[in-house]
């Protein structure tokens, strides 16, 4: 190709991607919708669902639920299953698992224990009992959050909604706050 016609070529498609870009944008304007309207309800419960501390704050006090769940395992049995084996070794004593190895034999072992906790002085009452309250400080501190959510977002629309002053009105008190503070106060007469 010479190069005017690259030029050429080269000058169509600038051309091409101004008129698209164009188009792009001529739609963009013309399906622009006009903004729709919430209400103070759905403000809140947009904010109460996207909101990140309250995602995290819920997550906290699901996870504390959950270490109670956790400090009352201990009333329940337990239950373990073991295996264990050894190929013997004329070299080493190396054995695994609770079996110690011999030089002379293959050993393998397997067990299963149970055991159920019968008491310990109200060490497992006291965890359970730190537990929920440590899961209704949790549940408090997600409502506090709650709380702090609504009211930020209360604010927000109340300064939004609030009607605007023209300057004239500014202009006017001024005027008055500044005379008022001018005038020096009247003093009884004295004899």
């Amino acid at each position: 190709m010479s190069g005017r016609t690259e030029g050429r070529v080269m000058n169509g498609i600038a051309w091409a991607c101004a008129l698209g870009a164009l188009a792009c944008a001529a739609t963009g304007v013309a399906q622009n919708p006009t903004p729709e309207k919430l209400t103070l309800r759905q403000a809140e419960d947009l904010a109460l669902k996207n909101h990140p501390q309250v995602m995290a704050a819920q997550d906290l006090s699901l996870a504390a639920g959950e270490q109670v769940r956790e400090a009352r395992s201990a009333y329940f049995p337990t239950l373990n299953a073991d295996l264990t084996g050894s190929q013997a070794n004329t070299e080493a004593r190396i054995g695994a698992g609770a079996l110690v190895a011999s030089r002379l034999f293959d050993r393998a072992g397997q067990g299963i224990t149970l055991s159920q906790l019968i008491t310990d002085s109200g060490r497992t009452n006291n965890l359970v009992a730190s537990s929920k309250l440590q899961q209704q400080a949790a549940q408090q501190d997600y409502q506090a959050t709650r709380y702090d959510v609504l009211l930020a977002v209360n604010q927000r629309i109340s300064i939004l909604c609030r009607p605007r002053r023209s300057s004239r009105w500014r202009r006017k008190r001024w005027r008055r706050e500044s005379n008022s503070s001018i005038k020096s106060p009247r003093w009884p007469r004295t004899n």
